[in-house]
Order: C-alpha cells, then structure tokens, then sequence
C-alpha cells in the first residue's frame, strides 16, 4: 500500500534538511511505525522556503513542496489588511504533480 502523508513537517526528514524540531512528535513515531513495516510506502509531503528535490530516507519518501508565499509576519498582516488572500495556485500545482507520480492508495492530510 502507497501512503501519502500531507504534513506540515518534514517529519524525520528533517536530519537530510539540517532543520530543527517543530514539534510533532507524535508524527515522527508514527513514521517509525510504518517504516517498520513492509508492506507500505510512505510518501511525506511539506511545505518548505527552499526548493529541495525530492529525497528517500530510510524507506520513506520526501517531497517538499516550495513554499513561495512569504513567511515574513509583517508581508502576512499587510495583506490581511488589504484583505488579499496569498495566490497558492503553484503550490496546488505542485501537489498535484506528487500525487501524479506517486500514485498513492490512500491519501492523508
């Protein structure tokens, strides 16, 4: 069975990235869980500032999804003031373009 996991995390795929914890502990066991298994594939998919290729880490595969919508608080607030929502048609674009080539039997967000 093909799982793909929508996160928003890198989940262990964080010690590939250099990044530190966000939390979410409860992912990263549930990731251990299903890499003990042989029968799934765990697809993880996060959004992330840089754009990083995809990458597989102990049986489990990683797709960042390039997040290009600016993470600054100030840009954020302005445009609630301005009452304009952020254009997220690439990162749908992107989303889609993973579920293509991954072909998972389930998805979870």
């Amino acid at each position: 069975m093909r799982i793909l996991w929508f996160t928003n995390t890198p989940v262990l795929g964080k010690e590939k990235l250099l990044s530190v914890n966000y939390g979410g502990g409860w992912m990263e066991s549930l990731q251990e869980e299903f890499e003990k298994t042989d029968h799934v594939q765990l697809g993880i998919s996060f959004l992330w500032d840089e754009s990083v290729n995809t990458f597989s880490l102990n049986n489990t595969h990683y797709f960042p999804i390039q997040n290009k919508i600016s993470n600054n608080p100030l840009g954020r607030w302005i445009n609630r003031l301005k009452h304009k929502i952020p254009d997220s048609t690439d990162i749908l674009i992107q989303i889609d373009k993973i579920i293509r080539d991954f072909k998972p039997d389930l998805i979870h967000v």
